[in-house]
């Protein structure tokens, strides 16, 4: 799974060798069409509904990344996205999203604080869980910092 990680922050940092059509996506969704090969996951944010599956990834971007002119809908805070996380795998998708990963560009201790607990029930139910940062050069896994 780390490897569909790292094709996400390959292609939020606009990336040309592993998506050639970066330029054109004006969704999250767009960015990844095909990326698993017919496999089918729940993506927040995205335009369309999904059944809950067994992947999960979570994406809060709060600045363009270069190279991409994302609509602005994309854009949803990390304060905003928890929230979505926690009604998504702990309501709607209970016991279905087995994987679930949340990607973020900021780090900010106060938007996490509210949903530590939902958070460390959801690794502790899940099969792969992770949040990572991909502010930086590097996509850094800080899940072990946060929780």
């Amino acid at each position: 799974m780390k490897g569909i990680l790292k094709f996400i922050f390959d292609a939020l940092k606009g990336n040309r060798d592993r998506n050639t059509r970066i330029e054109e996506a004006r969704t999250i969704s767009e960015l990844f069409d095909n990326i698993l090969g017919g496999t089918t996951f729940n993506l927040i944010p995205s335009d369309e509904k999904a059944n809950c599956c067994e992947l999960a990834i979570f994406i809060s971007i709060s600045k363009s990344p270069k190279q991409l002119k994302l609509r602005q809908d994309q854009f949803i805070p990390l304060d905003k996205l928890l929230p979505k996380v926690v009604q998504q795998v702990q309501g709607s998708c209970a016991g279905k999203n087995k994987e679930v990963y949340i990607l973020c560009d900021e780090i900010s201790t106060i938007s996490f604080e509210p949903w530590l607990d939902n958070l460390r029930a959801i690794r502790k139910q899940s099969k792969d869980f992770g949040i990572y940062y991909f502010g930086g050069s590097s996509l850094k896994d800080i899940t072990d910092v946060v929780l």
